[in-house]
């Protein structure tokens, strides 16, 4: 019995498309390559059931029987700016029902990655594995091998550019070649739905998907398809060229609120222009829902965007596509899961693959201060789950931290890291909080540091990384604390080294909400003076303003220190214009970062509402991983009656509130349940 093996074209038929680079952000030329594998299996009584693992390099399309069965397989992870593979690589598995007594099996493979997201690892190659069962119940193996047959797939361009009138195809027999097989994924396959837009090329909703619809033409036509999410967004076109009737069905995945139909050549009919929409499967089961009309729009909103934002990778967003190095934007997507939906198994697989990018890395991520928020993303996964076999593996913390460990001074501060990215996608004193100078980031990257040690050492019960956190703390106050103002400078002074990502440091001390809100956050800065801190700066309108991803950390703050119910809701509120002007999903930001900058509308990491709204009406703390133990204090006053239904590993707990007091509770038995009233500084 023939075991499956990776099959590509043969070397002597298309030596040119057999290699290729393992990532976008490395900028060599080299040829794009859409290559169809197909094969039909035969069998004498007729099949009922089919399971296949799939995997395809750098991506693939499959059908069975004419039938899509999905894209895949699950993106590898990665880096921004990264230029070498992952370590491993996946397949997606499929089981479905047909009929009949054969199963012919199509797969179109993607050579040359386009996307961010894509990670290949340098050689094209496709591979399946699986079995079929038959009515009688016998049971029969399929895989990928020298008999599958290949072409390539001459009309496209690129994934961008579709021309049908190309020379017919011409078919060889498979090639396989030796390569470790694929691991199996850790989630399930995406789930696709077909989202038809009105006659005017709109969608109600910003979708990720593969654009599709049916093309009428008698003479040599070209069309472009240009998506967009907002009018003022438009993003690259999809051109197809056809002498004759024809389907298209995209190849990229796209961020599309509508579709502008453009005829460039010819007059053919452009008909059922439509998104197969895409995402991580599951339902929305967890709910928020209050007397305030534009707070629960403000929830549908976050909803929907976390959902499209929702792939086999958490996605920054489905315009941008970037692979597993924007942490903050995973960090949050997966906190309003946690409120949203039951299956974390996809914040488990990140936090996975986030650790064998550090293992291959050696701790090295391209955002200095997110990668720090990956360890608070893994605290709060086994705080929320209780699966702690998460950290079974414990040497990728390790590892992240002892290269922090490295960018120490004899004090314990960090001094001297690469970067101070990511802060916040403002522009401050002429400075991008993207990457900021030393004046600007210091603050924030030593109080991330200061969470992310105090995090391990609870998770790995390490006594070294509560040692240096100690330390850390008492250092912080002494290097940045301003007696005169009273709050904490954004970082130190005078000449540094600068790099790419590290610009010429500011010569004046900055002060901003952005440092004094985050060491408060982390926890750095507690007591009475967090207390003061947060009061000074909510009412300083001199500092500068911050975006909806750094929002979560003054709600953080706020939580810390009491003053939750005094400033929460006005925050909240917020984001009600935002939704209002463009409900289609969640902008990117409220500020523009920079001249000439236009936010997208598909960016999740703004979406705190959905987590932190919920979690103050019922005022959640879980005291036990897994909700074994928790306790209610609601933290919000609000007027009327409001409902939070919450997922747990047991089922679903549900709380009545109404202005401030909780009325009614529905739990699973497990819970145990402590019941308080909320301590404030007001």
């Amino acid at each position: 019995m023939k075991s499956a093996e990776w099959i590509w074209l043969p070397d002597a038929c298309a030596p040119e498309l057999q290699h290729t680079k393992h990532t976008v952000f490395d900028n060599r030329e080299v040829p794009f390559a859409i290559v169809r594998f197909q094969k039909e299996f035969s069998f004498d009584a007729p099949i009922c059931h089919a399971t296949l693992h799939v995997s395809g390099d750098c991506r693939f399309r499959l059908t069975a029987n004419g039938s899509f069965l999905g894209m895949g397989p699950a993106f590898p992870g990665g880096d921004w700016a990264r230029t070498q593979s992952m370590p491993q690589r996946y397949y997606d598995t499929y089981s479905f029902d047909t009929t009949g007594k054969s199963l012919l099996l199509l797969a179109e493979v993607q050579l040359c990655p386009t996307l961010l997201c894509d990670i290949s690892d340098g050689r094209g190659g496709f591979y399946l594995d699986g079995d079929v069962v038959l009515t009688d119940g016998t049971r029969y193996p399929v895989c990928s091998d020298d008999s599958w047959i290949c072409c390539v797939c001459p009309q496209w361009k690129n994934d961008l550019f579709y021309d049908a009138s190309a020379a017919e195809n011409v078919w060889y027999s498979a090639k396989a070649y030796t390569r470790p097989h694929p691991l199996p994924s850790e989630i399930p396959v995406c789930e696709y739905r077909m989202i038809p837009s009105d006659e005017s090329g709109e969608f109600e909703k910003i979708y990720a998907g593969t654009i599709c619809c049916d093309i009428e033409a008698t003479d040599p036509s070209e069309v472009r398809l240009i998506p967009y999410e907002t009018p003022d967004l438009e993003d690259e076109a999809e051109v197809i060229r056809t002498g004759r009737d024809m389907h298209y069905e995209g190849f990229r995945i796209r961020s599309v609120g509508g579709i502008r139909a453009e005829i460039v050549s010819g007059n053919p009919l452009i008909r059922n222009l439509s998104v197969r929409a895409v995402s991580y499967p599951g339902l929305l089961i967890g709910k928020c829902t209050t007397e305030d009309n534009g707070l629960n729009l403000v929830m549908e909103t976050c909803e929907h965007t976390l959902r499209i934002c929702r792939q086999s990778i958490h996605l920054d967003s489905p315009r941008h596509m970037e692979p597993l190095g924007c942490t903050g934007d995973y960090y949050l997507e997966s906190l309003m899961e946690y409120y949203c939906f039951d299956d974390h198994r996809l914040t488990r697989f990140d936090i996975v693959r986030t650790a064998r990018l550090l293992e291959a890395t050696d701790g090295f991520m391209f955002h200095t201060g997110y990668s720090l928020m990956w360890i608070s993303m893994l605290k709060d996964y086994v705080l929320y789950t209780g699966d702690s076999s998460v950290i079974t593996d414990a040497e990728p913390i390790r590892i992240l931290l002892e290269r922090f460990h490295s960018y120490e001074n004899a004090d314990g501060l960090l001094d001297n890291p690469p970067n101070y990215m990511f802060a916040d996608w403002v522009e401050i004193n002429g400075y991008s909080m993207h990457h900021p100078p030393k004046a600007l980031g210091q603050t924030i990257l030593n109080a991330l540091y200061y969470r992310a040690l105090l995090n391990a050492s609870r998770l790995l019960k390490e006594p070294l990384f509560e040692r240096r956190a100690e330390k850390l703390k008492a250092v912080f106050a002494r290097s940045f604390w301003d007696e005169e103002r009273m709050l904490f400078c954004s970082g130190k002074t005078g000449k540094t080294e600068t790099n790419e990502w590290l610009p010429q440091n500011a010569s004046d001390p900055v002060f901003t909400l952005h440092a004094n809100a985050m060491a408060v956050a982390c926890g750095i800065c507690d007591g009475d003076t967090a207390v003061q801190v947060m009061k000074t700066i909510l009412a300083d309108p001199s500092l500068p303003d911050y975006q909806p991803y750094f929002a979560h950390f003054v709600f953080q703050a706020l939580w810390k220190t009491g003053l939750f119910e005094k400033y929460a809701m006005p925050l909240l509120r917020r984001w009600i214009p935002m939704v209002e002007a463009c409900g289609k999903g969640l902008a990117e930001g409220w500020i523009q970062p920079c001249d000439g900058y236009i936010f997208d509308h598909s960016h999740a990491w703004g979406g705190c509402p959905r987590y932190w709204l919920p979690r103050a009406l019922i005022g959640l703390e879980i005291l036990e991983p897994g909700f074994k133990t928790i306790r209610l204090i609601p933290r919000l006053k609000m007027p009327g009656l409001s409902t939070v239904t919450v997922p747990t590993p047991y089922g679903l707990l549900t709380c009545e509130v109404e202005a401030g007091k909780i009325k009614r509770i529905t739990s699973p038995e497990e819970i145990t349940i402590l019941l308080s009233e909320a301590k404030t500084n007001e």
